[in-house]
């Protein structure tokens, strides 16, 4: 986009048609003009790159609703979005859209995390038929794992080993375990670890 074509570049211009100076509008009112100019272009910057049916369809979601339609902006709105009249007239208002996206994405980080956890490089099955419980996400039973590592560490190579992987913060990774009660923390009396012949005698000999 050039310069001219900017957001206050039109807003400016705007307010010369209309016969007034740029500099002599309250700079309040400039705001509320450039940031309709900006908006649009990122709307129609949005709908530019997304050419899918249903990225085009959470656009109209977003701009077609009964404010719009009470004013009468559709045709306004299809004109500077590129987006079709006809479909944004039909659009229905979904509120849920986005949150069905973000409950997705998290269900898929969940499961990711979770696997990760229960891999047997990090963490370590409990044999016994008593050594189960139920989780507090799936309510399912499931076998008690202990953790061969601390926390940090864990979120640290989960981190190395998932670099392209969406960005997860280690509250979130320590939130997933938490919702899973089968993982448990490592303790160092649970860990099965191997020790030299010297150290495992004297842990016998107690």
């Amino acid at each position: 986009m050039s310069s001219t074509d900017s957001p206050r570049s039109k807003a400016n211009q705007d307010l010369r048609n209309a016969g007034m100076s740029p500099r002599s509008v309250p700079k309040g009112l400039k705001k509320q003009l450039l940031l309709s100019h900006a908006l649009l272009d990122e709307i129609r910057e949005s709908t530019e790159i997304n050419q899918g049916q249903k990225a085009r369809r959470m656009i109209s979601n977003v701009l077609s609703g009964k404010i719009i339609k009470k004013y009468r902006l559709i045709a306004r709105v299809s004109r500077e979005s590129g987006l079709g009249q006809r479909n944004l007239s039909k659009t229905k208002k979904q509120g849920i859209t986005a949150a069905k996206y973000v409950k997705k994405a998290w269900g898929v980080l969940h499961n990711e995390v979770l696997g990760f956890m229960e891999r047997d490089d990090n963490s370590r099955m409990m044999p016994g038929k008593r050594d189960a419980c139920k989780t507090s996400s799936t309510k399912e039973k499931r076998q008690i794992r202990y953790l061969n590592d601390y926390m940090m560490n864990l979120f640290a190579k989960y981190k190395s080993e998932n670099p392209e992987q969406r960005k997860v913060s280690f509250s979130s990774f320590k939130k997933i375990r938490q919702r899973n009660a089968n993982i448990k923390l490592v303790k160092f009396t649970a860990r099965n670890t191997s020790l030299c012949q010297k150290h495992q005698n004297f842990a016998l000999k107690s």
